[in-house]
């Protein structure tokens, strides 16, 4: 396991501090500083806001804090500014690295007391030491954890492929969600790893509480993939998924309920990813979830604040699931997610460059977050041949995106009606 240092960060008067503590305990550097509200007031980067779904309010809110910008410059001022925070100008934290010269890697945990809850909005994976962002270098494997939270342990299960269930949620009150399209996304990003036999995907065909509770009491899954909208109540101070219910609209479910509909072994990893029209809020709501599902032993949860491209989402979902698969940590497999998003984002062009690699956010309690034991030599020689040429590796796709006709048909069985009849054109998905 990688050596850890924990970052602790408290309020003291008007301004905050940042204790950071060696794996033995020892404090190795106290650091104090001022945070402007104004700065970094999202979790991820503020020019990934998909600003065509804000709006107008909101579009004048961040015209002020984006000007325009998305350039390297930017990307590293703001690590650095966080940077400083953190380590002051890192003369304390290299001199405690360089005594470790076998190390290469370290395990950074930020750990946020209750009165600076807020500060866990900033994307700390941009973390700039003036010449490298650590957190894509692998220098630093960041995750956070509330302090409330105590560490725990998991054991990976052996023999058996990563187990992953798909919940897209499209309720019909809110911003239309294209679930065909999420879902496309995640299954071509995850097809090789299907064909090889390393992968299991199931879909959940209603995206409802009671559905998610039937479907894990069925079956233990070591990942929970929600994709989908979220909000955030100002007055509770609380953030919801935004699943269905049974008339296809929103039913609200926040981390302290979402325990209740997750029956038999917890997953060990619960991702919840923003759907292309998701809004600003989204980005706290996530947050707010994944803290409370920290006081329910669920080891990690990954946030995905920010609407992604198809083609950076394909990307993330391959190189993370895939590692994870093969028997790597939820950390490591998140660091080589970073560097392969970025090596695809650098063959865009300079100018359309969204430096997405830093979006992901993982909030964990487990101290080794590995899901799968590695494969066996054998059935690694045993594996058939990769091929992209037939569609019978995937997983049979559920019927989504008819939010209407079966809302209608769930109002026809709640009525009790006998006779079913289901029109439409060749090939349209009847049979």
């Amino acid at each position: 396991m990688r050596p850890e240092l924990q970052v602790r960060i408290h309020r003291l008067g008007n301004h905050y501090v940042a204790v950071t503590i060696g794996r033995d305990g020892r404090e190795i550097l106290r650091n104090e500083f001022q945070h402007e509200a104004m700065h970094l007031a999202y979790l991820g980067p503020l020019w990934l806001i998909d600003q065509d779904s804000l709006v107008a309010e909101e579009k004048r809110r961040l015209s002020d804090i984006l000007k325009g910008k998305s350039g390297p410059n930017q990307v590293a001022a703001q690590g650095h500014r966080l940077f400083r925070y953190l380590f002051g100008n890192g003369s304390a934290l290299k001199s405690h690295i360089t005594q470790h010269p076998d190390e290469t890697s370290h395990r950074l945990i930020l750990v946020f007391t209750p009165e600076v809850a807020h500060l866990a909005r900033q994307p700390w994976e941009y973390l700039f030491d003036g010449k490298h962002f650590p957190c894509l270098t692998g220098e630093l494997l960041l995750s956070r954890r509330p302090s409330t939270a105590t560490s725990i342990d998991i054991s990976p299960t052996t023999g058996s492929p990563l187990r992953i269930l798909a919940v897209v949620a499209a309720p019909s009150d809110q911003v239309p969600v294209d679930a065909p399209a999420e879902l496309a996304v995640l299954q071509t990003s995850l097809e090789q790893w299907l064909a090889r036999g390393l992968v299991t995907l199931d879909i959940l065909p209603e995206p409802t509480a009671g559905a998610l509770l039937e479907r894990t009491g069925e079956e233990a899954y070591h990942i929970i993939h929600y994709v989908g909208h979220a909000t955030y109540h100002l007055a509770q101070h609380q953030g919801f998924l935004c699943l269905e219910d049974e008339l296809g609209q929103a039913e609200l479910l926040s981390g302290t309920q979402m325990p209740r509909f997750l029956s038999g072994k917890p997953p060990g990893l619960l991702t919840l990813a923003a759907c292309r029209k998701s809004q600003v809020g989204v980005l706290d709501a996530f947050q707010s979830v994944a803290a409370e599902l920290m006081d329910y032993e669920i080891p990690g949860v990954l946030i995905v604040p920010a609407s992604l491209s198809a083609s950076t989402a394909t990307v993330l979902y391959r190189t993370l699931y895939g590692n994870i698969a093969q028997g790597m940590s939820v950390q490591e497999s998140l660091h080589r997610t970073r560097v392969a998003v970025q090596l695809a984002d650098r063959e865009t062009e300079s100018r359309k460059q969204r430096y997405e690699w830093g979006v992901p956010v993982l909030v964990q309690r487990a101290a080794d977050l590995t899901l799968v034991q590695p494969p066996s030599q054998e059935s690694t020689q045993n594996e058939a041949p990769e091929t992209h040429t037939g569609i019978d590796s995937l997983p049979t796709m559920p019927l989504v995106g008819r939010t209407r006709e079966i809302q209608a048909i769930r109002k026809a069985l709640r009525e009790e009606a006998n006779i079913f009849y289901i029109l439409g054109g060749e090939g349209v998905g009847q049979g």
